[in-house]
């Protein structure tokens, strides 16, 4: 199916993915966008298994193991070395975090955002 901007099956298809609701639709996401079906029922497993595992998983397993492996699979997609790899948890953190240690960066460096 063609994906472009005239290509109504496509765009039911993309709204059949979420939750509809009357009203208003905000289509500002710089704050929190709207999730999926499939996406927050992922997420709503992974907050499951956080609570049941709490800081035993974050502590250990995480920041041991899991968490070299994601920086690892980014860097290698983004062409990035993985220790340049900084993550926060909302753009407000990640600003604060910048404007702190804008001081370190260097010609040549680049700042992004996901």
């Amino acid at each position: 199916m063609p994906r472009n901007a005239d290509n109504e099956r496509h765009w039911q298809a993309v709204a059949q993915r979420y939750a509809l609701e009357p009203g208003p639709i905000n289509l500002e996401n710089g704050y929190f966008g709207r999730m999926s079906h499939a996406v927050q029922t992922h997420y709503l497993e992974q907050v499951a298994f956080i609570n049941r595992s709490n800081s035993l998983y974050v502590r250990q397993t995480f920041e041991q193991g899991e968490n070299v492996e994601i920086r690892r699979q980014l860097g290698e997609l983004m062409e990035a070395d993985p220790e340049s790899l900084a993550f926060t948890r909302n753009a407000t953190e990640a600003l604060q975090s910048l404007i702190r240690n804008y001081n370190c960066l260097q010609p040549g460096d680049q700042v992004t955002r996901c």
